[in-house]
């Protein structure tokens, strides 16, 4: 892919990971836990606020696929410091525009995001829960290593149609 760049975002492009948030939201509604609707009228220094965040990778790190600099695809993971858990991350936000789809970005954001969990250190596992009809999501999940664990019922409503999501694991 052409000047294909992943990377964090600067808190100060902001706007691209609010665009590209929102896109995901409309776009795939059964795919993600939250709905446009919450982060339809966020203010600027909340999506600046949010950002930040996965910038400092305190608690959390945000890749982004761009081209030309859009940004075009996401992937990020949750960690906290509690020692009893600290070795885990979640995996969460994985998107890629539609029109930029079956040209392998989120492999490369995958194999980013891996890379950077492992240079982080201490992560010894990643675990998601996805739609279980997101069939692409699961292919690639399963591509990368994880493994189907356990299954969260009707976890997940969208237009009054409930949705199953499927719990998977990758060990380090």
């Amino acid at each position: 892919m052409p000047d294909l760049q992943i990377r964090k975002l600067d808190v100060s492009e902001f706007e691209k990971f609010r665009d590209l948030r929102i896109k995901a939201l409309l776009d795939s509604p059964t795919a993600f836990s939250q709905f446009y609707e919450k982060y339809d009228d966020e203010t600027d220094a909340k999506w600046r606020k949010w950002l930040e965040a996965s910038v400092t990778e305190e608690k959390s790190v945000m890749l982004f696929a761009l081209e030309e600099d859009n940004a075009v695809g996401m992937a990020g993971a949750i960690f906290d410091d509690n020692p009893k858990t600290m070795h885990v991350a979640e995996l969460f936000g994985v998107f890629v525009d539609k029109d930029y789809r079956s040209k392998g970005i989120s492999s490369t954001l995958m194999q980013s995001l891996f890379d950077k969990l492992i240079e982080r250190g201490g992560i010894t596992k990643i675990k998601l829960a996805v739609n279980n009809e997101q069939k692409a999501a699961i292919n690639l999940y399963s591509k990368f290593g994880f493994k189907k664990v356990g299954q969260l019922s009707k976890e997940l409503k969208v237009e009054g149609k409930y949705y199953d999501l499927d719990v998977m694991e990758y060990f380090f």
